[in-house]
């Protein structure tokens, strides 16, 4: 019979600890990618709006003036 060695089994439960840690990791990434596609770019949309309040903003305070 193969003797089995305590680094054999070292190296065998690093392994799983390993997969573990990818599997958690894939998981996360499934989660991001999920949130990110619910989105459905509604970041643009904020982004666009809040770039049009601060030229209004801009505008009311310098009355089109650049300073």
């Amino acid at each position: 019979m193969p003797e089995v060695s305590t680094s054999a089994e070292k190296v065998s439960y690093t392994l799983g600890e390993l997969s573990q840690a990818a599997a958690g990791l894939i998981a996360t990434i499934d989660e991001i990618a999920a949130k990110i596609d619910a989105s459905d770019g509604s970041y643009g949309e904020v982004d666009n709006r809040n770039a049009e309040q601060l030229r209004k903003e801009y505008y009311d305070e310098y009355a089109g003036r650049p300073d």
